[in-house]
């Protein structure tokens, strides 16, 4: 089984990093749903895949790391008509949401 976080924008994926750098300076980089496919063994057999959303306030993801002032400012620059994220920012009862994609993926190994 493997199941990660996804970029949902191809072409937004160096915003989306940037805003997941600012949350979590840890962070590397984002895959595309296929990227995270092509991660298994040739010899295994896709055998379930769902990528799900999920919509949260983006403060759950806030630590003594994070850029706050940064990662809001690029959502709301997006929310004004800026780049896109791939976070969808949007204002829900006056508290900034994003959105987040995880897709999660069985498969068994076949030839082993």
């Amino acid at each position: 089984m493997v199941q990660d976080l996804i970029v949902p924008v191809p072409d937004a994926r160096d915003r989306f990093d940037d805003v997941h750098r600012r949350l979590d300076p840890s962070h590397g980089h984002g895959f595309l749903e296929a990227e995270l496919v092509a991660l298994l063994p040739d010899e295994a057999e896709l055998t379930y895949a769902a990528t799900t959303e999920s919509r949260f306030p983006i403060s759950i993801a806030y630590t003594e790391q994070s850029d706050v002032d940064g990662a809001e400012a690029v959502l709301r620059a997006e929310l004004d008509g800026g780049p896109v994220t791939g976070l969808e920012p949007r204002v829900d009862d006056g508290a900034l949401t994003v959105s987040f994609w995880v897709s999660t993926l069985h498969a068994t190994l076949t030839g082993a």
